[in-house]
C-alpha cells in the first residue's frame, strides 16, 4: 500500500512544505522526484522547528438550529423562499416552526414571524406562539404584536410564571401594544401571581395614555392585588392627581383600603400629595378613617411632617385629638417629632394638650423627654 505524496491538510499543506519548513532537502527532494508539489512558497524563519496545527474552525453561531429557525432571525423572508414546503405528516408545532416563532420575535422580524405562520398554520396555538407573544409584548414589537394576533395567537396568553401578555406590555410601558391586545379581545383586567394588573400598573407609573386605553377598553376599576390595593391607591401613593380622578369618574371607591388599612387619602398623606388630598377630600371621602394600627390620615400627616396637608385636613374638620391603638394623638406625635411648625397648627385648631397616651405621657411629656424646648414652649402658653 502506497501513501498518496499529493495529499494536502486542511490548511493546504503539502507533505513537501512539511519537509521544506522543517528543513529535511533528503526528504523533500524524494518528495518532488515522487510528484509532490510544495503549495506554500513562504519559509519560516531559519531554524525553526515547529510543528503546524491545523485551525480549530469557528464555531457555528447557528448550530443545532432549524433551517426554518436560522431563516426566521432575518428581517428579511428570503431564506424561506428555498426551504421546502412542509411535510404535511411532519407536526411543525412540536419542532421547528414553534421555535422559529420564537427567533422571529426575538429578532423583531415579524415578515418572518408571518412566514412561519404561514408555514405552519397550526403553531398558532403552541405554547411556543404564546411565548413568542409574551416576548413581544416586553420587548414593545408592536408589528410582531400585529402578525401573531392576525394569525390567531391568544391576547390573553401568559408567561409560564402566570404573566398575561397585557400585564407584560404595562410593566414595560408599551401602550401600543396594550391597545393591540385589547383590541383582539384580550382581556384587560388579567392579572399576575400577585395581583397585579395593567391598570394598576399604568396607575402607579402615572401612565395616564395608558390608563385611559385601559378603562376604554373595560379594565375593572376596583380589581385589587394580594395586599388588597386597586388601582386608585397606586395613583395615590405615586401622587399620581390626573390619574385619581379618572379613576373615581370611573366609580373607583375612594373608602377602600388595603389589606393594612391604608386608604388612598392615608397613602396620599404619606406621600405628601396635596393635590391627591384636594380631589379626595373635595369628593367627601371618609376623612378619619382608620389603618389597622388606628392611625388616621391626621396623624399620619402629622407623622411624616406633611405641613400643607395637616391645614387641608384640619379645614376639612379632621378630629383633631383622635388616638391611634398606642394612645398617641397627632399633638402628641408632632411633639415627639419636635415638628414646631404643626405643633403650632395643632394649638390653633385648638387639640387638647391634657391627652395622655397608653405611657400615660402627655404632648409636654414627650417634649421634654426629648429636650425640645421650642416645641416645649408652644405647648405650656
Amino acid at each position: 500500500m502506497q501513501a498518496s505524496v499529493k495529499t494536502r491538510n486542511v490548511q493546504d499543506w503539502s507533505a513537501l512544505d512539511f519537509a521544506a519548513a522543517g528543513n529535511n532537502p533528503d526528504v523533500a527532494r524524494r518528495l518532488a522526484d515522487s510528484g509532490a508539489t510544495a503549495l506554500r512558497h513562504g519559509q519560516p524563519a531559519s531554524g525553526s522547528h515547529v510543528i503546524v496545527r491545523a485551525k480549530a474552525p469557528d464555531r457555528d453561531l447557528y448550530a443545532g438550529w432549524s433551517d426554518v429557525a436560522v431563516a426566521a432571525s432575518r428581517t428579511s423572508t428570503g431564506l424561506f423562499d428555498v426551504l421546502p414546503r412542509p411535510d404535511a405528516n411532519h407536526d411543525p408545532v412540536s419542532s421547528d416552526a414553534a421555535e422559529a416563532l420564537l427567533v422571529a420575535a426575538r429578532s423583531n422580524a415579524p415578515r418572518s414571524a408571518e412566514s412561519v405562520l404561514i408555514r405552519a398554520k397550526s403553531s398558532s396555538s403552541s405554547s411556543r406562539a404564546e411565548a413568542a407573544l409574551l416576548l413581544a409584548a416586553r420587548s414593545g414589537e408592536d408589528d410582531v404584536v400585529r402578525v401573531l394576533l392576525s394569525h390567531g395567537v391568544p391576547a390573553d396568553g401568559r408567561s409560564p410564571d402566570g404573566e398575561p401578555a397585557i400585564v407584560a406590555a404595562a410593566r414595560t410601558q408599551h401602550t401600543g401594544i396594550i391597545r393591540l391586545l385589547t383590541a383582539a379581545h384580550g382581556n384587560p383586567g388579567l392579572q399576575d401571581k400577585i395581583g397585579m394588573s395593567a391598570l394598576m400598573l399604568a396607575a402607579q407609573t402615572s401612565n395616564n395614555d395608558m390608563l385611559r386605553v385601559l378603562i376604554e377598553a373595560g379594565a375593572p376599576v376596583e380589581q385589587m392585588d394580594k395586599a388588597g390595593r386597586t388601582a386608585l391607591w397606586y395613583a395615590a401613593h405615586a401622587s399620581f392627581a390626573g390619574g385619581v380622578s379618572l379613576l373615581v369618574q370611573h366609580g373607583a371607591n375612594m373608602d377602600r383600603a388595603d389589606s393594612a388599612g391604608v386608604s388612598a387619602l392615608a397613602v396620599a398623606c404619606i406621600a405628601g400629595s396635596t393635590a391627591v388630598t384636594d380631589i379626595l377630600i373635595a369628593r367627601h371621602i371618609q376623612i378619619d378613617a382608620r389603618t389597622k394600627h388606628g392611625d388616621t390620615a391626621l396623624l399620619l400627616a402629622a407623622a411624616t411632617g406633611r405641613l400643607p396637608i395637616v391645614d387641608k385636613l384640619l379645614a376639612a374638620s379632621a378630629d383633631k385629638d383622635a388616638q391611634n391603638q398606642f394612645g398617641d394623638t397627632p399633638l402628641i406625635i408632632a411633639s415627639r417629632n419636635g415638628d414646631a411648625a404643626v405643633v403650632k397648627r395643632l394649638l390653633a385648631a385648638g387639640a387638647d394638650t391634657r391627652i395622655r397616651n397608653l405611657d400615660r405621657a402627655t404632648a409636654a411629656d414627650v417634649a421634654r423627654a426629648r429636650s425640645f424646648q421650642n416645641v416645649l414652649s408652644l405647648l405650656q402658653g
